[in-house]
């Protein structure tokens, strides 16, 4: 769920803002959810748009929600994991 409560589906364009690091926020499409077939994970996978709604071709065009740390700097990701758990929000910007 967004933070308006809308609940996230596949396909759904949904804008992160407040993520510790900058490459985590933005526009993203959501490519696999929870409870999908073919998708074992439990978080929700996220693929980088353009405002366009086109993909992006960016280096960091995957994002998981509830965001990740992953440094290879145990006090980097600690605190990361921290902000990203009391600050970061994810909203639903347009329906599929």
């Amino acid at each position: 769920m967004d933070k308006n409560g809308k609940e996230m589906r596949k396909g759904d364009i949904v804008e992160i803002k407040n993520g510790f690091f900058k490459a985590d926020n933005g526009l993203f499409r959501v490519e696999h959810a929870p409870g999908d077939t073919h998708w074992l994970g439990t978080d929700w996978c996220l693929k980088r748009v353009n405002k366009n709604g086109t993909d992006s071709k960016s280096k960091h065009g995957t994002a998981f929600w509830p965001l990740m740390a992953t440094t290879n700097n145990y006090q980097k990701n600690t605190e990361a994991k921290k902000h990203n758990a009391e600050h970061a929000t994810i909203e639903v910007i347009k329906s599929a």
